[in-house]
């Protein structure tokens, strides 16, 4: 596991350069096409499943972001199962990206504000692992770059998209959702019996039938939602329970629209 922290800016191919850095310090990743188009690259993840991530970083303020399940270099095209089009912010100057061998989560920081923008890319932890479950958590469109923080627990709406690169059976581009994504209790900040908090990776769901389909949780991420005060924890506080940290990121100065994301791998 491997994290980083830059101060890179909002310009236009600001994003591709602190991801290149990030990217070599793990082996299962690489940059796979660095010609994918102006300030544009795809870089392949041969983790437990291989996948190719593009990234269209020719915008100031935000990013594109697609998963692809194969892609021609030569070409500069993907084929194969991939997701909708998503955004991932870069309105503030920071950048803290952690990566691990199968996903990289991504956070855009304020230096003067306790202001965090929370997307996901990668594979979850399955519970069935022969499946190809790779996700990408992000913005839904340019336009709510930085309203909705996606790793709050939204799921996919017209304000943050959650989508599956393909589903248990094989579909291409699902919508998937945080679990009671839209009910009270995810709103809950658990604490044992102890009185130590208790951190949990969100558990996902997809399909529109009763009853839904469970596949997995979020790799080292544990969402809050936004409507209401979780925690006793302040942005930015590191939280360690049982010797892991986990540290907290929020839209605004109190645990409100937060998510954790685990610092070790």
């Amino acid at each position: 596991m491997a994290y980083v922290w830059q101060r890179p800016g909002t310009a236009a191919g600001a994003l591709i350069t602190v991801l290149d850095d990030v990217i070599a310090l793990n082996a299962n990743w690489s940059i796979y096409d660095a010609a994918a188009g102006a300030n544009a690259k795809v870089y392949r993840c041969a983790g437990d499943i291989t996948f190719y991530v593009y990234i269209g970083d020719n915008q100031t303020n935000y990013s594109n972001i697609v998963v692809w399940a194969s892609w021609d270099s030569g070409t500069h095209t993907g084929s194969g199962s991939t997701t909708t089009n998503g955004t991932l912010c870069k309105y503030y100057e920071g950048y803290v990206i952690y990566v691990n061998d199968n996903r990289f989560v991504y956070v855009n920081i304020g230096l003067t504000s306790a202001s965090s923008f929370g997307h996901y890319c990668g594979l979850i932890n399955r519970a069935d692992t022969s499946k190809n479950l790779v996700l990408v958590h992000s913005g839904s469109t340019s336009t709510y770059y930085k309203t909705y923080n996606a790793l709050a627990g939204y799921g996919s709406s017209s304000y943050v998209r959650c989508q599956l690169m393909e589903d248990v059976d094989g579909n291409s581009n699902v919508a998937a959702y945080p679990i009671a994504y839209s009910g009270s209790e995810t709103t809950r900040f658990l604490f044992d019996l102890d009185g130590r908090p208790h951190v949990y990776e969100t558990p996902m769901w997809y399909g529109s039938s009763n009853p839904r389909n469970f596949i997995g949780w979020l790799d080292g991420v544990m969402c809050l939602r936004t409507t209401a005060v979780p925690s006793p924890f302040w942005a930015n506080d590191i939280i360690t329970v049982d010797g892991v940290d986990w540290a907290i990121y929020s839209q605004g100065t109190s645990s409100q629209n937060s998510f954790l994301v685990r610092e070790q791998g």
